[in-house]
């Protein structure tokens, strides 16, 4: 059975899983690995936290909104604060568009 290496990102702070590689036979893992295979669940990826895997929401790709702009979400990990799927007109934005409605019949 083949030994692998099961790489992270080091560089962010929930440390996402990347890949997986052969080890070299009689090796340690290398700093941004482990030998612990990561687990799986749908809508979720795996991030190593404390030094063992846990599943974390993943929403990468999602197209919304944060604070009323236009968002991407790029990272692993719950939804932003702010967030919304479609913009609600605010109550300024509704009365606005009640008055010009009204002017545009006069």
């Amino acid at each position: 059975m083949t030994t692998l290496n099961y790489y992270f990102d080091e560089t962010k702070a929930h440390k996402p899983f990347v890949g997986s590689r052969p080890a070299n036979p009689g090796s340690f893992p290398p700093a941004n690995a482990t030998r612990e295979a990561p687990p799986e669940g749908e809508g979720q990826w795996p991030c190593l936290v404390g030094g063992g895997w846990v599943l974390m929401e993943d929403h990468r790709g999602e197209k919304g909104y944060v604070d009323r702009q236009p968002h991407e979400i790029k990272e692993v990990g719950p939804y932003p604060g702010g967030w919304e799927t479609e913009l609600v007109p605010t109550a300024e934005e509704l009365k606005a568009q009640a008055e010009s409605e009204c002017l545009g019949r006069l």
